[in-house]
């Protein structure tokens, strides 16, 4: 068994030897919080030797410098340059008195001055950014539209964490949603600097501006892990740039501080095999087997040919030939062909028309080489909406699992209504695969200690996002938390330095570099259980996009734990198309019946 890796630091600090090297200040706001961006932030690295800045809450923020004499005179007038010096102190601070946390985010960012080609980072506003060209966003002139980088941050829990930030142009501004609180000019301005970093603007500055936004729905992605044939691949993943960081961290500080990543050494895990596919594909099969499939043409202009080709790809998906028409069946699956959101602003929108038949949309426009996956998940949906109204499972066989007894899975759902602005929810499975769906109220008098409980763990327990409850009233509650794996980042780095690149996908290869973000694995850390969902590793592509979230899985009122028999649960790809489950799919089936009888909130899973 292969131990694999967390963001959570295991790092040294020698405090002694950093103290005969450095001084550091707390700088202190009376009352009221530094502005967004404030000016205070920066101008401290105006003066040489502020080595760095790390803001830490609302009115405080610290300052490492140079060991030297007179430092605090120097760092007071460096912020004399600002109009807020009359309300700043600084206080007496020790290097001792420091807590890790904050020394470490110092340490941190003072490779804010360590660029070089492949990868540059600046220590701005507090923070310590990192920039590659290869996430530039430029329009159809060449011209920078977006300037992406990653933020590193040591979080209170000592892990660290990495998250993409991105500054947009002014010049579109018409594509950020502002509010009258926070309008564009509210923003601090910065600009694209000739070291290929932010900068904050100068006043008489005539440069393009920026500012820290995205655009609407329009999130930049950085992919967490890219193990291509070339080095660059991998480089520029976030993942890359952790092993960049740590290891010019590393040598920087040699005996004055050193960081590495926790390892759990022992779990026990679930590997998606090629049986475990294949009879998968068979219950799907089975799942739609005499199904009638109608495509249903809401566009009805200039969409014959789409609606045909969809009906040519459904039938090589399920050996099933879809009959096309503009009225549904309420005994079949229909897939609706509609036209993007936007398009329906001033018209009846179809998206929210309350069918009482079993519907999926599917959007007519873009290049049909995608439309085979997209239609795959569309199945997947129909049946599990299908499913839903006959209340009994048919893609998973549910005595696999061994309960013989009913099992529930609650969750807490965000309601768009005035009157009920949150309602609990379960799904009761029996072990036929029958189910039952029911909102738990104050006036279900009947079992209304079913409704206590659900308050007092989603209110009295932090990131709760749903909870498992067998026959005996007995409850497992999973918890999300800001702890994540990574895979072998030096080795892989290691290996990319040999002339013959390593098959890292292989099953050798993913035990020996990615044993941390690969399948279902589940542990114990100080007496809690923890589990987490990482990617399919067989068959796996070379580029993965996002982290696998590691979450905890908590006993109410001294419950014993028996979540490890929900982890088949899953290991199935009809939640998200070829991909793992992160929750038993029982919730995305108590989620789809909420969203079928409740106005729901966006946001509410």
């Amino acid at each position: 068994m292969t131990p694999f890796k967390t963001n959570e630091l295991k790092y040294e600090l020698n405090r002694n030897t950093i103290a005969e090297k450095y001084d550091i200040f707390l700088v202190k706001k009376d009352a009221k919080r530094f502005n967004r961006g404030s000016m205070c932030l920066d101008v401290p690295l105006m003066e040489k030797r502020v080595c760095a800045v790390r803001f830490d809450c609302e009115n405080t923020f610290y300052v490492l410098m140079d060991k030297g004499e007179n430092n605090r005179a120097l760092l007071l007038n460096a912020l004399n340059q600002t109009d807020e010096i009359d309300k700043i102190c600084i206080p007496p601070i020790r290097m001792r008195d420091v807590d890790d946390r904050t020394l470490l985010q110092l340490l941190l960012n003072t490779l804010g001055t360590s660029s070089n080609e492949r990868l540059r980072i600046n220590n701005l506003t507090g923070h310590l950014y990192c920039y590659n060209s290869a996430w530039l966003k430029k329009d159809k002139d060449n011209n920078i539209e977006q300037v992406s980088c990653l933020e590193n941050l040591v979080t209170k829990d000592l892990r660290l964490d990495i998250s993409v930030r991105t500054f947009t142009s002014g010049k579109c501004r018409d594509q950020i949603i502002f509010t009258p609180k926070h309008p564009y000019e509210s923003y601090p301005k910065y600009i694209f600097s000739r070291f290929q970093t932010m900068a904050r603007k100068p006043k008489d500055s005539k440069e393009e501006e920026f500012i820290q936004r995205q655009k609407f729905h329009k999130k930049y992605n950085i992919p967490f892990l890219n193990i291509g044939k070339q080095r660059e691949s991998f480089d520029n993943s976030k993942m890359g740039v952790v092993a960049e960081i740590t290891q010019r961290f590393n040598d920087k500080f040699k005996g004055l501080a050193h960081i590495d990543f926790d390892e759990i050494p022992e779990y026990k895990s679930i590997e998606r095999t090629r049986s475990c596919i294949n009879e998968d594909k068979a219950t799907k099969a089975k799942a739609l087997e005499n199904k009638k499939i109608r495509i249903i043409d809401l566009v009805k202009e200039a969409s014959e040919d789409f609606c045909a080709k969809t009906q040519e790809v459904v039938e090589d998906l399920c050996g099933i030939k879809a009959a096309i028409g503009t009225n549904k069946s309420k005994e079949g699956l229909n897939i609706c062909v509609v036209l993007d959101p936007e398009k329906y602003k001033d018209v009846e929108d179809p998206y929210s028309k309350n069918y009482d038949a079993t519907v999926q949309h599917i959007t007519m426009g873009g290049d049909f080489k995608n439309k085979s996956a997209q239609l795959k998940s569309v199945l997947n949906e129909l049946v599990i909406k299908y499913d839903i109204r006959n209340k009994k499972l048919s893609l998973f066989d549910w005595s696999k699992t061994g309960f013989l007894e009913d099992v529930s899975f609650g969750m807490k759902f965000n309601l768009d209504d005035e009157n009920e602005k949150q309602i609990y929810c379960f799904l009761k499975i029996r072990p036929d695969g029958s189910m039952e769906f029911a909102k738990k109220d104050a006036s279900d008098l009947f079992d209304n200690d079913v409704y206590t409980k659900c308050l007092e763990i989603f209110t009295g327990m932090d990131d709760v996002c749903g909870i498992v409850m067998n026959d005996k009233g007995e409850i497992n509650v999973i918890q999300n938390t800001g702890w994540f794996t990574i895979p072998e980042i030096f080795k892989i780095r290691d290996e990319y330095e040999k002339d013959q690149i390593h098959e890292f996908r292989s099953k050798a290869g993913r035990e020996m570099y990615l044993p941390g973000i690969t399948d279902i694995k589940m542990f114990e850390k100080d007496g809690d259980v923890y589990y987490f969902v990482g990617t399919v590793g067989l068959g796996m592509q070379t580029a993965v996009a996002n982290a696998a979230n590691i979450r905890r899985i908590k006993s109410y009122d001294d419950a014993p734990i028996f979540f490890e028999q929900l982890l088949p649960l899953m290991n199935v790809d009809f939640v998200h198309n070829e991909r793992l489950t992160v929750r038993p799919f029982p919730f995305k089936y108590l989620a789809e019946w909420v969203r079928m009888n409740f106005d729901v909130l966006k946001d509410a899973e």
